[in-house]
This record gives C-alpha cells, sequence and structure tokens, in this order.
C-alpha cells in the first residue's frame, strides 16, 4: 500500500485471491469481501485465474475513486475492466428484510460505457469528490453457475432436505 501522509507502516506478508482460492473445489461456493482501501485493482488480478475459471463466487468489494487513486489505480481503467469480465452490481447500501432472492438485494447490472459517469456520480455521493459505494461482483450470467432469481425459500428447503 502506498501510505498517505500521517499513516502508520505496518509491514505484513502478502497472499493473493488466487493463492487463497486454490483450495475451493468447482462445485463448492466462495464470498469474498474486498475492502483494501485503494488496493482492490490489485487484489482483482491476483485473483484473476480463480475468477475466470470458477463460476460459483459472489464478491463485495468497495469503491471508492479517491482511494483507488492514492494507491495508482484508475477507477475508471478499473470498472472498465471489470465489466468487460464480469457482472457488476451497485449495492443498495442496506438490503430489504427478508428479502425472497438475491437478484432482489442487487440492482440491475452497471453497463459498459458508463464507467466515467458512474465514477462521477459516486465521487459525488460526498465532500471533496471523497464518495464510496460497495459494488456486488458476480461471474458473468453465461458462465453464472447459480441462479439469482431462485427464491430463499427454496434455497432454504434444498439445504435442510
Amino acid at each position: 500500500m502506498i501510505p498517505q501522509p500521517g499513516m502508520n507502516v505496518v509491514e505484513t506478508a502478502v497472499v493473493t485471491l488466487d493463492a487463497l482460492a486454490a483450495s475451493i473445489g468447482p462445485a463448492e461456493g466462495a464470498y469474498v469481501k474486498i475492502d483494501t482501501q485503494g488496493w482492490e485493482e490489485r487484489v482483482f488480478a491476483g485473483g484473476e485465474e480463480f475468477l475466470s475459471r470458477h463460476d460459483r463466487w459472489f464478491i463485495k468489494t468497495e469503491f471508492a475513486p479517491q482511494w483507488l487513486e492514492s494507491q495508482g489505480s484508475d477507477p475508471v481503467a478499473l470498472l472498465r475492466w471489470l465489466l468487460a469480465r464480469f457482472a457488476v452490481h451497485e449495492s443498495a447500501g442496506r438490503l430489504r428484510w427478508n428479502c425472497r432472492s438475491l437478484s432482489e438485494a442487487i440492482s440491475a447490472p452497471l453497463m459498459p460505457s458508463c464507467e466515467q459517469d458512474f465514477v462521477r456520480y459516486v465521487r459525488n455521493l460526498a465532500l471533496d469528490d471523497k464518495g464510496w459505494v460497495d459494488l456486488y461482483v458476480l461471474p458473468p450470467v453465461g458462465r453464472r453457475a447459480f441462479d439469482v432469481a431462485r427464491p430463499r425459500d427454496r434455497i432454504m428447503q434444498e439445504n435442510d432436505g
């Protein structure tokens, strides 16, 4: 991480998402939460093999243009890279109680060519262009091994039976 003024520096070992996910079998699902204060581009790059070969994962990641830039990343370029490979949805921030399916919880996917407008929108969510949102990133629809529209009660019944 590139330290910002006033930050303390603590050195630690680094492991890639590919290495962390190496033991996940094709029939297993994976939930990943990425909140790395602008280092998200590198986390995705370190998981590219897993994310491209596996089809049962769901990622919730922070998207904060000012933090991305502080770490040497271009938020528009990162969003463009994500949209070219995956389904990307803006998080509503808070999920409604008793959602019946994942599709009720996530918004419509972001579409290619919205990158600059979306980054501008996110920046304006807080003073001094410091807005941020969470994004949901999923395998593309044609490669996804799960149905986001499947009712939650049906999933619960299948797990109980």
